[in-house]
């Protein structure tokens, strides 16, 4: 039957407004069903990008959820939906209609219902309700679509009399409908410019491209054209096993000679820059027994692009070859490929025991960094977290005066925790069930397994893995402080308890002999026993009190993490001077290692701290910052030595390692000649950037931190 257009949908129509005038044009419909009409709608009016002439299509940083211009109403890969309430207020009040202004009106007052984010700004530490995702390239490689409208339609015929199931199964039918359809309009345009300028390159382009992703892919390069028209309906999110998925056909075709090692570098250097212009993420290589020729050449390629945020999975057993090609990226400037701890993720991923064990092999990351399972999973990316350093900066203020001895005090800071924690997770939760009901998120649920399977949306829990990454910021500076706090409650620091008090608030002023003294105190990441041992304790605490909790979201696990990328800048402005010598509104610490210019010692010293820090229950993924010098890989001895340290490192439970090579004095004329490094890459705190996209404030930060050296 169809649908008479409603007054919303036609007043959104009327604004340009194509995705919210599909989600309007039937109010009584559930929203699964909105949401695909709203695909639908968005579809029939998008027009496909133009063909630039390279290898693969689309190649071009408009994102295919800009083909419809100025959309203030949108699909977003993370939240479901884009609303920009402020601009649909404008267009609200241009209206001089009163009839049709009151409508607009309700209109915008449900959007800001179903785009609502239910989490307090205090808790969203790095993210609020954010999900990264991986959707399951190697299911749709070797499938293709066809197959999954085959699967869909038969679980239609099985769910006839469940109005629930079925209402789930049109909506993700009609989705994908809606993506061949594009497709469809994609080959059309191609059609029509190959049309205009004969061409064999766009020819052969043609030629697969009617095949794939319609159907399972049969040589590297249509593995690669229906992998890079998925990538960017699925929003240009994160990638996964890139080299596993991607390595059958590379292999087959290498064997008989159909496609040379020249060609398969151009097509992966074309999608790297795809990657790269549309600010994508997370990639991870290799891995015991699945280093291969694709995962080398994967790293050779990537070197002049800082995204995807690249890692490689690390190994006893990663040949030789691979250390050479990591450091030689390194060496010439990519942060990529960051490096992972295979054998301690394995052992401690924490949904391991109700897994299969296969499943578990395809840990993978998204995001900047965030733990996930290659396209069988929802960890929520970061869903909340704490600012720790808040937390203790409160206790301070009504605790330390009133508290007896330092024992008194840090059960005080720990009960402040914990009630932090709980209410970040609570509100986490609530979100995830408003996700649930009002914005399903049904290109994921499409292509992330077992939702078709279990006809469960994926923000419902669809997904086989299901869990929360918890943020926890300012460990760094919160190990310092209670370490200077200590020794205000030993006596070793000359200050009566109000006092100390009264010289945070004054921001040090007038207590510069105190401020002098503190600063000497030894700091977290020289391998001090006295400042580690708290690091040991209190990490141990923290992680255990969120791995205790639940997410809502298919009752997974709520998983640790310590993961600041631009973010330690903003996460200290709102807090005053604080016990480690950190002025007030100044940075934070940069993830998990020592706050920046503060690891003096080496870098032995540094990661040997970072041990004591109970990495095994932060398996959401703590990011250790390493700056090394350039001078490092100049010598073989050299390059054995910081291998040596990085395996000693994961021996003992270090989980990852995120590394830049630039010197601070190159650093700095960058910051004064921007024009003069264009493509200087850095690593800020999980995922690649180039320098001078950054703030002058995180530019500061960078400088301050150590340039390891032997």
């Amino acid at each position: 039957m169809k649908i008479q257009e409603t007054l919303e949908s036609q007043l959104l129509r009327k604004s340009g407004e194509i995705f919210g005038a599909g989600l309007f044009e039937d109010k009584n419909a559930s929203f699964s069903a909105r949401f695909a009409r709203a695909f639908k709608r968005y579809f029939e009016y998008a027009l496909p990008a133009p063909y630039e002439g390279g290898l693969l299509y689309p190649e071009t940083d408009k994102s295919v959820w800009a083909l419809v211009p100025g959309q203030k109403i949108n699909y977003n890969y993370s939240f479901s939906l884009s609303v920009n309430i402020n601009a649909l207020t404008e267009i609200c009040e241009k209206i001089t209609d009163g009839l049709e202004k009151d409508i607009f009106r309700r209109v915008i007052d449900e959007l800001n219902l179903i785009s609502a984010i239910n989490i307090p700004q205090k808790y969203r530490i790095g993210g609020g309700g954010y999900t990264h995702s991986i959707i399951n390239y190697k299911r749709i490689l070797k499938e293709g679509l066809e197959c999954y409208l085959e699967r869909i339609n038969a679980r239609l015929s099985e769910h006839l009399n469940n109005k629930e199931k079925t209402d789930f199964y049109e909506a993700v039918k009609e989705t994908l409908e809606s993506i061949i359809f594009f497709h469809g309009k994609c080959i059309s345009e191609l059609k029509k410019q190959l049309k205009k300028t004969p061409d064999k390159k766009l020819e052969k382009l043609i030629n697969a491209f009617e095949k794939v992703p319609l159907k399972k892919a049969s040589s590297f390069y249509e593995a690669m054209l229906s992998f890079n028209f998925m990538y960017y309906i699925d929003g240009c999110d994160s990638i996964g096993r890139f080299d596993q998925y991607m390595f059958d056909y590379f292999s087959y075709d290498m064997e008989n000679k159909i496609i040379t090692t020249e060609e398969v570098e151009e097509l992966l250097e074309a999608l790297w820059r795809n990657v790269d212009a549309q600010n994508g993420w997370h990639m991870i290589l290799g891995g015991k027994n699945a280093y291969n020729e694709l995962t080398y050449l994967c790293i050779k390629t990537q070197q002049r692009y800082r995204r995807p945020n690249t890692g490689i999975r690390i190994c006893d057993s990663m040949p030789e070859r691979f250390w050479g090609i990591i450091f030689d990226s390194w060496q010439n400037g990519s942060p990529n490929p960051s490096l992972y701890n295979e054998k301690a993720y394995l052992e401690n991923i924490p949904f391991r025991e109700s897994s299969n064990s296969t499943d578990m092999n395809d840990f993978a990351f998204g995001g900047c960094t965030e733990l996930m399972v290659d396209g069988l999973s929802n960890i929520g990316s970061i869903d909340a977290g704490i600012n720790l350093l808040d937390v203790l900066d409160n206790t301070i203020k009504l605790n330390v005066e009133t508290s007896a001895s330092f024992e008194d005090f840090m059960s005080v800071f720990k009960s402040d925790i914990t009630r932090n924690i709980k209410t970040a997770i609570n509100a986490s939760n609530m979100n995830q069930r408003h996700m649930a009901l009002y914005r399903p998120q049904l290109v994921r649920s499409l292509f992330i397994d077992d939702c078709i399977e279990k006809s469960v949306e994926f923000n419902a829990g669809g997904a086989r893995y299901n869990g929360s990454v918890i943020n926890v910021a300012g460990m760094s500076n919160v190990f310092n402080s209670l370490f200077t706090l200590r020794k205000l409650f030993n006596g070793e620091l000359a200050l009566t308890k109000a006092d100390f008090i009264k010289m945070l608030n004054q921001n040090y002023q007038g207590y510069e002999k105190e401020f002098r003294q503190i600063m000497k105190f030894r700091k977290f990441g020289n391998r001090s026993e006295e400042v580690d041992s708290i690091a040991s304790e209190l990490s141990e605490f923290i992680f255990s009190e969120i791995n205790s909790y639940r997410s809502w979201r298919g009752d997974g696990p709520c998983i640790p993490g310590v993961i600041m990328f631009v973010t330690y800048a903003p996460l200290g402005a709102y807090i005053g001077a604080t016990p480690d010598g950190r002025i007030s509104g100044s940075p934070i610490a940069d993830s998990v290692g020592a706050m920046q210019g503060t690891d003096m010692d080496g870098p032995t010293s540094l990661l040997a701290s970072s041990m004591r820090i109970a990495q095994k229950k932060g398996m959401g993924t703590l990011v250790m910052n390493l700056r090394l010098d350039y001078k490092i890989f100049e010598s073989h001895e050299h390059r054995e030595r910081l291998k040596s340290l990085i395996l000693t490192y994961f021996e003992n439970g270090g989980l990852q390692l995120q590394v830049t090579v630039a010197d601070k004095a190159t650093l700095k004329k960058a910051m004064m000649a921007p024009q003069q490094y264009p493509n200087l890459m850095v690593r800020i705190g999980g995922y690649s950037e180039y320098y001078n996209r950054l703030s002058d404030v995180l530019k500061e930060e960078l400088m301050k931190r150590t340039e390891h050296e032997f």
